[in-house]
């Protein structure tokens, strides 16, 4: 997962994604449930992981959601890449 960067090259630990992913189609992406991917999202908002900023989803703060990721992705690796929930 990279980091992103301000327009000068310093490190910046928020960013926002847009355009916006539908909650279902995240969840089709992961073979789980519309409310799964819900409760996920607003789990991550709740400890700080993520925000929203005019309706787009954002992480609050990368370093912190990195490692998330990282472990995510190992287990989807290891399982063959077959589609599976992954915690959601």
């Amino acid at each position: 997962m990279r980091s992103p960067v301000c327009a000068d090259g310093t490190p910046r630990s928020a960013t926002v994604i847009a355009p916006a992913p539908a909650h279902a189609d995240i969840a089709s992406r992961v073979a789980t449930q519309r409310e799964a991917v819900t409760r996920k999202l607003n789990a991550l908002a709740g400890d700080g992981r993520s925000a929203r900023r005019d309706r787009a989803p954002g992480i609050a703060d990368v370093t912190r959601l990195a490692p998330l990721v990282e472990t995510g992705l190992k287990e989807w690796a290891a399982a063959g890449s077959s589609k599976k929930t992954f915690g959601l």
